[in-house]
């Protein structure tokens, strides 16, 4: 007797849209990283005025704001804070996806941790180092993006009664259960 289980389309499409935007927001923080800690370079789309304002990426990330100092006078730089940070959610959610759907919560909660960060880092950005990063911005909103993801991930299953103890490791990608 074989048991039919099929994902409701809708959480199938937010589960998909958590994981592209965490993988992305990686990818664009490790190339942010790269060009400007590796090759001392201004990204692209990072130069120029916006109603006045400077964008200069290189101007932000040299900013004495842009690392998050340590004992022992060591400085880390925020952008790779957030290549860590952005590696661990696009990891958490890969996981949740193919094996565990209790990672919810984790994910969550570190969604919410980076949101009250933006209105600090967009008032250094504009008052203290008076340019903006274009970068930053993309990473911002795809931090509010992934939480209002995450939510409503949450409130589906709950509405629905999805258990998050789902055995998620026997559903293909389709949402069908394999035999």
């Amino acid at each position: 007797m074989s048991e039919s289980f099929k994902l409701p389309r809708t959480l199938l499409i937010l589960d998909y849209l958590l994981v592209a935007t965490n993988i992305v927001g990686w990818v664009i923080t490790l190339m942010y990283y790269h060009y400007v800690y590796t090759l001392h370079e201004n990204p692209l789309l990072c130069h120029g005025n916006l109603f006045g304002l400077q964008i200069n990426c290189a101007k932000v990330a040299t900013s004495p704001y842009s690392y998050v100092p340590l004992p022992g006078g060591v400085k880390v730089p925020i952008a790779l804070i957030a290549v860590a940070w952005f590696s661990t959610k696009a990891i958490l959610c890969i996981y949740y996806i193919l094996y565990d759907r209790r990672l919810i919560d984790a994910i969550l909660i570190l969604s919410a941790i980076g949101v009250p960060l933006i209105p600090y880092l967009l008032y250094i950005e504009l008052v203290d180092v008076h340019a903006l990063c274009t970068y930053c911005t993309f990473l911002q909103s795809f931090i509010v993006i992934t939480l209002i993801v995450a939510i409503e991930i949450k409130l589906y299953m709950r509405k629905m009664k999805l258990s998050t103890t789902l055995p998620v490791s026997t559903i293909g990608l389709s949402g069908e259960k394999k035999s």
